[in-house]
């Protein structure tokens, strides 16, 4: 029976442009990452248990528990960050590099659907959030040895959990983008765990945005993340759409081995 779950994407950046022989390393080592990352959070054995895990061939799609959501946003990326900072000296002497993006999406559907399981608007979205350029650029523009992961949370998402006071991470830590991504267009929040700056967009001057600003009176700012330039209203936390869940479990998963 479709349920509200947390709905969590991977993908490996430029894994096409490794050399065919080191792609199941890279594999493994992001799969290695990942699965320690959720130990660190203490959501081992959710992630053990999960019902529906596909592989991409460069990445992952699960759809987990509603209540690991506010984890999988405010303590999973950071601790990712750290188990890729470890692994990257090691896979740079082979001349490989493993950065990851992450999308988090909130939504209707069922993982255990004898057929056709996970098929769901709520799978299908948290997949274009994950493809979208805003969090390419993330990766892309800022510096490659320092930074290894980034997220992109879905408006869902964010307004139930993060502005709702769900996670531990405030909403100013977080920059609104626009993901277009064939007939997707939605707004989604950025939140990169260490940030960094690398090489300017084409036909930018250092320190100024690639393209104009917003309108003097249009009651936008231009917020800067990870060297990328993005436009949109700053997030106050109020006046904005919400999704009620009340009747659903939000809290956060409990640690391996405690109810």
């Amino acid at each position: 029976m479709d349920e509200f779950h947390a709905l969590f994407a991977v993908d490996i950046e430029d894994f096409s442009g490794h050399r065919d022989v080191d792609l199941p390393v890279l594999q493994i080592a992001m799969r290695t990452a990942v699965d320690a990352a959720f130990a660190d959070c203490g959501l081992s054995a959710v992630w053990r248990s999960v019902d529906f895990l596909e592989s991409t061939g460069d990445g992952l799609l699960a759809i987990l528990p509603l209540a690991s959501l506010a984890t999988l946003v405010d303590r999973l990326p950071g601790k990712l960050q750290e188990r890729l900072a470890e692994g990257a000296p090691g896979l740079r002497g082979r001349g490989m590099r493993l950065r990851i993006r992450l999308a988090v999406h909130v939504g209707m559907t069922d993982g255990t659907r004898a057929e056709a399981p996970g098929v769901s608007r709520a799978l299908v979205d948290v997949c274009r959030l994950l493809d979208g350029g805003p969090l390419r650029d993330a990766l892309k523009l800022s510096d490659p040895l320092v930074t290894h992961t980034a997220l992109l949370v879905s408006e869902a998402a964010f307004t139930a959990f993060v502005a709702a006071g769900r996670t531990g991470l405030s909403p100013s830590q977080f920059t609104q983008v626009e993901v277009e991504v064939k007939r997707f267009r939605q707004p989604a929040y950025l939140y990169v765990p260490v940030p960094s700056r690398g090489q300017q967009p084409p036909g930018a001057s250092p320190g100024r945005p690639a393209r104009p600003g917003p309108p003097a009176d249009s009651g936008a700012v231009t917020n800067s993340v990870s060297g990328s330039t993005f436009h949109g209203p700053v997030i106050q936390g109020r006046d904005m759409p919400s999704i009620d869940l009340r009747s659903y479990r939000t809290s956060e998963a409990a640690p391996d081995g405690r109810e």
